[in-house]
């Protein structure tokens, strides 16, 4: 049996709109699924940030963690203090101040005749010669 060509046409026409029916479902589906998962994910973010309980991320929260970055710097301050008074009573660590000073002070003083950065090249320079003479006296 031949097929004419309006029947062929009518079975391209049926299935081109079964194609069309299966394609849109599965967008359909896609926009869902992204959908539930940018639901979901806002869901976790606020569960995680809000602060207060109250189920809902808003300024009170923020202001709760701003309080809490606040109180974690100040504590992070406090300890970096504590470091730095342990290592200012290292006498290798005293001279390698010194060093850095005298360094400072002489290459800033060039610096004053020759154009550039020479301050904060002695400061290098002063700091790397004083450490190495501290550790190496002892």
């Amino acid at each position: 049996m031949q097929e004419t060509l309006t029947e062929l046409a009518s079975k391209a026409r049926i299935k081109a709109s079964r194609l069309k029916n299966t394609i849109s479902e599965y967008a359909q589906t896609a926009a869902g699924t992204a959908m539930n998962g940018a639901k979901r994910g806002a869901e976790t973010a606020t569960t995680v940030l809000d602060q207060n309980g109250d189920g809902s991320l808003d300024q009170e929260d923020v202001k709760i963690m701003a309080d809490k970055g606040f109180e974690l710097g100040k504590t992070g301050a406090k300890e970096l203090k504590k470091a730095a008074i342990w290592a200012a009573s290292i006498d290798s660590v005293k001279r390698s101040i010194g060093g850095a000073v005298v360094g400072a002070l002489v290459f800033g003083f060039v610096g004053l005749i020759l154009p550039g950065s020479f301050f904060f090249l002695g400061a290098k320079v002063g700091l790397i010669l004083g450490a190495v003479l501290g550790f190496l006296r002892k």
